[in-house]
């Protein structure tokens, strides 16, 4: 069976970003269980500069010289944070950082459910586009991964550094089939059976920088909007991330092509800001059928069907603006 996992990892630039010289490497996990914690936060406190963990919780960090006096912040949604002054870690080659869990119960809140209308704070968050998310021009630099996989082995992979140049999330656009951010991929590198050069063409179907431009339900959210006077939202549970409260919510979406296939969408909404600091998607057959006939790739002798699919956005502040921190599918 083939699975192809896209990773997309990005941070934001600044005029005076400099490259890094010293480097710290370690590894994130859960303090009680010991469990790796993949996608973790790494970054210097109050920089545009950072990065994320592996599936397997591992991470390499470089920092510059005028960053030395700066703190390592590393943040996982429903832990407390760890935070150390970088000239403390010095240059690590094998940094263990243990996070604990930090949940907040619904049922020991004063507020009952019934006065947190999850429709409603949803609809505000996407109002509050404009304020929580960058309007101005911006140059997004970041890593792409995309790995096909058939029996829990890698068959075929492409890397690429990538510069963006995003104009902003403006209110009420549509999102359109065509990508409207100028892309300058570089450093590309795929096995020879990659099925999509992603080095000549960003139009392949399987391609994950162009599915984490195009389908950005935060930077594009009207046909969600249409479509929740008609959901069923639910407020799941409430956790912490970096000292704030988050609400999650939840709406179930089924599928027009299979009746059998379903979609559960799930917003991580900060309780003051209304920012969405993460968006999940997950479709999925109910009945464990397809939820389409399956389509050949281009350049591909193979043809291709989807069980499930599971999306991740999750964007990061920085100046009081939310940005794209990864993308995961």
């Amino acid at each position: 069976m083939k699975k192809i996992k896209f990773v997309l990892v990005g941070v934001i630039i600044v005029p005076c970003f400099c490259f890094s010289q010293s480097k710290i490497s370690g590894s994130v996990v859960d303090t009680e269980t010991k469990k790796c914690l993949p996608f973790a936060s790494v970054k210097v406190k109050d920089k545009a500069i950072g990065t994320i963990t592996n599936e397997d919780g591992e991470f390499d960090f470089y920092v510059g010289k005028e960053n030395r006096n700066d703190s390592l912040i590393v943040s996982y949604m429903g832990y407390r944070s760890y935070i150390q002054s970088i000239q403390a870690v010095g240059d690590k080659i094998d940094l263990k950082i243990s996070l604990q869990q930090a949940p907040i119960m619904l049922l020991q809140l004063t507020i009952s459910a019934k006065e947190l209308d999850p429709r409603a704070i949803l609809i505000k968050s996407f109002e509050n586009s404009k304020k929580n998310y960058p309007t101005e021009p911006y140059i997004y630099q970041g890593f792409l991964r995309q790995v096909v996989s058939q029996d829990d082995k890698a068959v075929s992979l492409v890397e690429s550094a990538f510069d963006i140049h995003d104009d902003g999330y403006k209110p009420n656009r549509k999102n359109t089939v065509r990508v409207r951010e100028i892309v300058n991929l570089k450093n590309v590198r795929a096995s020879r059976n990659y099925i999509n050069t992603v080095s000549k063409s960003l139009g392949g179907r399987f391609n994950a920088l162009t599915s984490a431009l195009r389908w950005n339900q935060v930077k594009y959210p009207n046909q969600i909007i249409a479509n929740l006077k008609n959901k069923d939202c639910i407020l799941e549970k409430m956790i912490h991330l970096n000292g704030d409260s988050l609400y999650v919510i939840s709406f179930l979406t089924h599928s027009s092509i299979s009746e059998s296939f379903e979609r559960k969408d799930l917003f991580y909404i900060n309780t003051k800001t209304f920012a969405i600091h993460k968006m999940e998607s997950k479709e999925y057959s109910i009945k464990g059928g397809y939820r389409n006939n399956p389509w050949m790739m281009p350049d591909s002798i193979h043809f291709y069907g989807a069980k499930d699919v599971s999306t991740v956005y999750d964007f990061e502040e920085y100046h009081g603006k939310m940005y794209l921190k990864y993308f995961h599918e």
